[in-house]
């Protein structure tokens, strides 16, 4: 029964990783893959052992609840008194009035339909999550060589892609870039980007484990190398700094780690790093190249006029925000008229300001919680000597790190691909079913 728990995992993973790449609400792939994960979300369900659970495996519990619970209280009607109340709304009302209607009761939410799809798209990252947490050690790291796999393929894929212009999943995508799995080319940056620390970690592991042999060590490092490459590739400015900074990180673990005594093998990997970078930097060149000159010039992106809406619109709908989902109608309600874009705005390229304008107050109190949670566990996975998941907790610990940073840039969770990342992600942060912290092994194969 737990080989099949864990197996159903796996497949469930696979499937958000390879079609959950969509960043646009109603698209059908992202319809299969929550069918996918509704049974896994109640056999997750079903096999948690609340009293089994620590204090921290409690407090993400809620937080989770909390997360859950914000778009569903946006979809409660209220009745006339209430809502009318609230921020923004006097122009509804007004509609109504002007229509000789009766004021009806309404939702928070100015877009209910958006809202519960937005819902929707929490459940996968919900139930990889909730499954972590009943999964031993050996499922886990079975986990993340599923990711590394699909991140190596994703590569590949991506080099068909800018050679011949064709592979390309989605019908609204980026033309002449290595998008991979995805439909945005940033946000494959940003999947490759945390396979990297996972990939870290088990040359760390490998290294460590003097029964290795050389065979093992090059495939390893040369995994990592061609996932510093292949973000590269991509030709994404963040792409380029996350894979940079995720070198870093992965170099962090391996001192960390002591690379079981080999003092040497710190100096190789550093020079390792520096090789793969200036290759990679090679790509980067080419693919900006590629690019337009409205894309390359930071001054004119339209990131920062977009942000600058955004953040006069939170104000506007706060404090309890417009409802999930709701960014593009809100956006188009709040631009000035002059303001003309060539293209169609359907994020804020900020997540967070995004959250702040759709959740309100709620939702940034939910960021406040998690933030908490996430470095009271990051501490623990990088200032034990021993972590019951090794490694794997301090990449996690990288992987997020580095989708919080995206996220000022862009929006990688609205991914379903990517937040079963950043679910897993949190999962290695929490230790594993019956682990024992002494004897644990911390190597992923």
């Amino acid at each position: 029964m737990a080989n099949a728990f864990a197996n159903y995992t796996k497949l469930a993973a696979a499937v958000a990783l390879l079609i959950g790449g969509g960043a646009q609400q109603g698209l059908w792939s992202d319809a299969v893959v929550e069918l996918v994960f509704l049974p896994l979300l109640a056999w997750a369900l079903f096999k948690l052992a609340p009293h089994r659970l620590s204090r921290d495996s409690k407090w993400a519990l809620i937080l989770l609840a909390a997360i859950l619970l914000l778009p569903l209280v946006q979809l409660i009607p209220w009745p006339p008194a209430i809502w009318t109340s609230l921020p923004a709304r006097d122009k509804i009302a007004a509609g109504y009035r002007a229509a000789g209607m009766a004021l009806p009761w309404l939702p928070i939410s100015l877009d209910p339909a958006a809202t519960a799809r937005s819902l929707l798209s929490l459940l996968p990252a919900a139930a990889i999550f909730l499954a972590m947490l009943s999964l031993d050690n050996a499922s886990r790291r079975a986990l993340v060589k599923l990711v590394l796999f699909i991140a190596f393929v994703s590569v590949c894929i991506g080099f068909i892609q800018i050679m011949g212009e064709q592979g390309y999943f989605y019908a609204i995508t980026n033309p002449g870039m290595a998008v991979g799995f995805f439909a945005n080319g940033n946000h494959n940056a940003a999947f490759l980007a945390c396979a990297i620390p996972y990939a870290g970690a088990r040359v760390i592991d490998v290294y460590s484990n003097r029964q290795s042999s050389p065979a093992t060590s090059a495939l390893t490092a040369l995994l990592l190398a061609v996932l510093v490459i292949g973000v590269a590739v991509v030709g994404s400015r963040a792409g380029l700094g996350l894979g940079f900074v995720a070198g870093l990180l992965c170099i962090a673990m391996g001192y960390r780690d002591g690379f079981g005594g080999r003092r040497g093998a710190l100096t190789i990997a550093l020079a390792g790093f520096l090789v793969a970078s200036l290759i990679a930097f090679q790509f980067v060149l080419a693919g900006w190249e590629r690019r337009g000159a409205e894309d390359r010039d930071i001054v004119e992106d339209l990131r920062w006029p977009v942000a600058t809406v955004t953040v006069q619109a939170a104000q506007q709908y706060f404090p309890l925000g417009s409802g999930f989902g709701t960014f593009v109608p809100i956006y188009q309600m709040s631009s000035p008229r002059s303001q003309v874009f060539e293209r169609y705005v359907n994020h804020a390229h900020d997540d967070w300001l995004e959250i702040a304008l759709e959740g309100g107050l709620p939702a940034l109190a939910c960021i406040a919680g998690f933030l908490a949670w996430f470095g009271r566990a990051s501490v623990r996975a990088w200032g034990a000597s021993v972590h019951s998941n090794g490694n794997c907790a301090r990449a996690g610990s990288a992987a997020i790190v580095l989708l919080m940073l995206h996220s000022v840039v862009d929006y990688p969770l609205r991914s379903i691909a990517i937040m079963t990342v950043f679910a897993l992600s949190c999962g290695f942060l929490i230790p594993a079913k019956n682990a024992d912290t002494r004897t644990a092994a911390s190597n992923i194969g």
